[in-house]
């Protein structure tokens, strides 16, 4: 019986650690961003700086209507979770399309505008 225990936890643990992968970004292209607007409550604009993108995920060029500022390659931000918050207003950063997003956080419901098209993305290095 002692045995069959160990057996199974052995087995368990094996399974567990082969079964398990994290997740890789590397194959994935990369995009140069810039955080344009931080909007209240995760209310985020990204201008895409660099990389090819479908023309139908961003809008070519959209006006604050707080500011009247114009965003050229804008959108707003889908997956605000996993957004960094070390990143500013005005900063570059590279990213990657997020097929998988996740969005286990609370924000608030303040409203800021932003652009309609939505895209969700993580930020890498």
């Amino acid at each position: 019986m002692k045995n069959r225990v160990v057996l199974f936890f052995l087995l368990f643990a094996l399974m567990t650690c082969c079964g398990f992968q994290c997740e890789r970004y590397d194959h994935l292209p990369a995009f140069t961003g810039k955080l344009a607007v931080a909007g209240i409550c995760s209310n985020y604009t990204i201008t895409l700086e660099e990389g090819a993108l479908a023309d139908s995920l961003y809008e070519s060029i959209w006006i604050d209507p707080q500011t009247s500022l114009s965003y050229n390659r804008a959108f707003r931000l889908g997956n605000p979770c996993q957004f960094p918050s070390s990143i500013r207003a005005g900063e570059t950063f590279k990213f990657v399309l997020e097929p998988n997003p996740s969005n286990n956080c609370a924000t608030c419901q303040a409203y800021y505008p932003t652009p309609t098209k939505t895209i969700n993305i993580k930020v890498v290095n």
